[in-house]
């Protein structure tokens, strides 16, 4: 039976998780009439706005997805992506940086910078980093404002801020929280928004623009919410030659999402390598003479039939269903207490209140040295101690006793002895609320003395967040 199991998951798993998240199997052709030409001359209005030259100087640009709705419409999903492309292969140029960012209603990740050269596999990193799926433990909804602030303060340099472009693509422009969910939005207005915008030396208010792309039955509004520069300078040390001619049109990156040669881009492009040679490495394509060709019958890639969709989900709950049965079969493995060094380091004043759900723990006595752990034990979360002098304090917690579970974040104090929450990779701090919630993000946690943070912690194998409250109680006694 576990022959069985293992080949199935060999054969199977890796054929689905590929048609599922591979970049490559996009079905680019959904999304027909890219209006590249309205984006690009939107794009150098708006630098023009800001004192830039945008024929000779370089940018950084930071362009930013909503994924809240891409599991309700992944159509849209791709209109996205294809409007950026556009920008990435036609209206970029040698010296220009591109960075990717998902979000929701907050940043989620942030992808690799990109210094884009002559070299197509500088504009591929870029397409593989951008999101193509939801935040684990989505929602849904999305916050403009809160995306703009976390892109300011987590993503821009602010030593190059001057030379940055932050667009943002959604769904809509108007923020909106999940369905069903009681949830603060940020703010237009929100002063720490204002703060940091002027800061960093951007234009009020932030751009606002829509943009029209066609579906197979509908249209397809992407919404772009984009700060400039008040003085756009270009990036340091960056070529001053003329931006275009840009990217030879076969070196378009991803290869799916080229035009063909009978569409007209905005601006002109350099030539194909020499040899019939792309500079991607593949052989030229041959030159389409059909005006009449519209781009979605060149585009259109073949659609990947039913049945092998039914196969692979078939095979998949088959797993699932035998790998339970043998798991549960097993004998139950009964940790073995170990006994840990006495830590050494500074002790430090009052208690850490935490309350996961309805239940309350006291950590107490506390030193610069303490760790812990959060564990997710059935649908239950724990806290557990490194150290055997800091575990809760039993009288107000049975926490103690809790069986051993699966380690979803850690705590311990940085070297501002603040209590710092680090989530495992596939747990996220969601809905951030209490003092000073600027120094958190849905990564770590920061609580200084005095301080209070509410969020929900939420991991990839529960169906619902768990509440947790963080209280860093300095008059706590033992």
């Amino acid at each position: 039976m576990r022959i069985l199991v293992l080949c199935l998951l060999f054969l199977i798993l890796p054929a689905a998780l590929s048609i599922a998240q591979d970049p490559g199997t996009q079905n680019y052709g959904q999304v027909m009439n890219v209006p590249r030409q309205e984006i690009n001359d939107w794009l150098k209005s708006e630098v023009s706005n800001s004192g830039g030259d945008f024929d000779h100087q370089r940018y950084h640009f930071i362009i930013g997805f909503s994924t809240g709705h891409y599991g309700q419409d992944p159509v849209h999903a791709i209109a996205m992506r294809r409007l950026a492309f556009g920008l990435l292969n036609n209206s970029m140029a040698i010296g220009d940086e591109v960075t990717p960012v998902a979000w929701e209603m907050n940043v989620w990740d942030k992808g690799k910078a990109s210094a884009l050269t002559e070299d197509p596999a500088t504009r591929k990193q870029f397409v593989d980093s951008v999101p193509y799926s939801t935040q684990q433990g989505s929602l849904g909804g999305h916050d403009v404002d809160s995306a703009l602030y976390d892109t300011l303060t987590q993503v821009v340099d602010p030593a190059e801020a001057k030379s940055t472009i932050i667009i943002l693509l959604t769904n809509s422009n108007a923020s909106q929280g999940p369905q069903g969910e009681n949830v603060r939005l940020f703010g237009e207005n929100n002063p720490k928004l204002k703060q940091v915008i002027q800061t960093l030396g951007f234009r009020t208010p932030a751009t606002r623009r829509s943009f029209d792309l066609q579906g197979q039955n509908r249209t397809l509004k992407v919404d772009v919410t984009a700060l400039f520069p008040r003085t756009l300078e270009s990036l340091q040390g960056a070529p001053t030659t003329p931006r275009f001619p840009t990217f030879p049109r076969e070196s378009w990156q991803p290869d799916a999402d080229r035009p063909p040669g009978n569409v007209a881009l905005p601006n002109p492009v350099a030539p194909a390598s020499a040899g019939g040679v792309t500079s991607t490495g593949a052989p030229a394509p041959p030159t389409v003479n059909n005006t009449h060709t519209i781009e979605r019958t060149v585009e259109k890639q073949p659609a990947t039939p039913w049945w092998l969709y039914a196969l692979i989900g078939l095979a998949v709950v088959v797993v699932i269903i035998v790998g339970i049965r043998a798991l549960s079969a097993r004998p139950t493995h009964v940790p073995q207490p170990v006994v840990a060094a006495v830590p050494v380091g500074r002790p430090l004043p009052g208690a850490i209140e935490v309350t996961i759900g309805t239940q309350s723990s006291v950590l107490q006595p506390l030193n610069t040295v303490n760790k812990w752990k959060l564990l997710r034990a059935d649908n239950t979360l724990v806290v557990q101690s490194d150290e055997p002098q800091a575990t809760p304090n039993t009288k107000d917690s049975k926490e103690a006793a809790s069986p051993p579970g699966r380690q979803v974040a850690t705590m311990d104090f940085d070297e501002k002895r603040r209590l710092r929450v680090n989530a495992e990779p596939d747990t996220q701090f969601l809905d951030l609320k209490g003092f000073n919630v600027a120094e958190s993000n849905n990564r770590q946690l920061n609580i200084a003395i005095s301080e209070k943070l509410i969020c929900r912690l939420a991991t990839t194998d529960t169906p619902a967040p768990t509440r947790l409250e963080l209280y860093y109680n300095k008059d706590r006694k033992a």
